[in-house]
């Protein structure tokens, strides 16, 4: 089925999905505004001049603003540049599309990076949630087995029933790196079926200077502009840039996953307490060791410490008073509480050196 036909809903299909290639945006783009019809307010559509669909959708010499009608959305699913599908992916998860999501294995691929051993350990995320053949599960299911994983991450690895995704206005979170950790708790977290397709039809490609950033020095051209404004803010220092980042998002989903769970601390359904225990328990803590050592930078270009406050209300046991301090009261930590405690590791250490001696 070509794009042209997908983007109709044609190839004899009821499946409309939209794909947006963003892999090569040095490449000339062609805009396409939607017309007529737009439930799912998407405000432009892109495509690389060199697709060859793009002479079937030219209606006229201009190779800008051009229009196209969208087909109302029945699936959807998320491909990340780097990556690829088996070519009957669609097909499979059709067979189940009976479900709100289907979740589907993946098959990790070092092109380019010298990480084959390495790789090769790595469980994906249906293996470490213990979940090893084909079997519908309910959310409950899912939130139990959270137990023996670390963590839960979510978008490329489902096929997701857009009338549900609509129905809990599930968003993705802006300006966070891996925001398909917030994205798949809510996701599975709401789902009424759960269909795991076990099968590797995702083929998840680790390379060179990809998103993904499996390298250890940056520079501005390695960041998305969003975060150059950070990387400008710490003096053009990418490894403290790239970290800045990284727990600040952690930061912001916490924030994210407390509010949802305290706003439905009092739904009286057991099977959705006992998921959202089963969050509090098993994947929470991902989020606030994430947040540790924030209070370690000496700039907040984003304010984030705000926002780290706020969460601590929803988990004020998670934190010991020494790191309560140190996020709460930087300054009277850096100066007071941190030199106490260095001579209170030196005494420690010299009280053992004597005793040693003294035997």
């Amino acid at each position: 089925m070509t794009l042209a036909q997908i983007l109709w809903g044609g190839g004899g299909g009821q499946t409309s999905i939209i794909q947006i290639d963003s892999s090569n945006f040095s490449k000339s783009l062609l805009c396409f505004k939607v017309q007529n019809s737009n439930p799912y307010n998407i405000s432009h559509i892109y495509m690389l001049d060199t697709n060859p669909n793009v002479q079937m959708l030219e209606s006229n010499d201009s190779n800008t603003n051009l229009a196209i009608n969208i087909q109302p959305i029945d699936y959807i699913i998320f491909l990340d540049s780097d990556d690829y599908w088996k070519e009957d992916l669609l097909q499979k998860c059709l067979q189940y599309s009976n479900h709100e999501i289907v979740w589907f294995d993946y098959k990790m691929f070092c092109d380019g990076v010298d990480m084959e051993e390495k790789v090769k350990k790595i469980q994906t995320w249906l293996q470490s949630y213990g979940f090893t053949k084909n079997q519908e599960i309910s959310p409950l299911d899912w939130s139990r087995n959270a137990s023996k994983a670390n963590g839960f991450a979510s978008v490329w690895n489902v096929f997701i029933d857009f009338s549900f995704l609509s129905r809990i206005n599930l968003k993705f979170l802006d300006w966070v790196i891996y925001e398909d950790r917030l994205f798949g708790v809510l996701l599975f977290m709401q789902a009424k079926s759960i269909f795991v397709l076990y099968e590797k039809l995702h083929c998840y490609r680790i390379r060179p200077n990809s998103l993904a950033g499996y390298k250890q020095n940056y520079n501005k051209d390695d960041f998305s502009p969003y975060i150059h404004n950070i990387y400008e803010a710490f003096d053009e220092d990418g490894k403290t840039t790239k970290a800045y980042h990284a727990l600040s998002s952690w930061i912001l989903m916490g924030e994210r996953l407390c509010k949802f769970l305290q706003d439905n601390e009092k739904d009286t359904d057991d099977n959705f307490k006992e998921i959202l225990e089963n969050i509090k328990k098993f994947i929470l803590p991902e989020y606030c060791n994430g947040a540790r050592g924030f209070s370690d930078f000496t700039k907040d270009p984003l304010n984030i410490t705000n926002h780290l406050l706020l969460a601590m209300r929803y988990v004020p046991n998670y934190f010991n008073k020494y790191e309560r301090i140190k996020i709460t009261r930087p300054i009277f930590y850096r100066f007071i509480i941190k030199p106490y405690y260095a001579i209170t590791m030196i005494e420690r250490n010299l009280r053992k050196l004597i005793k040693g001696i003294g035997k």
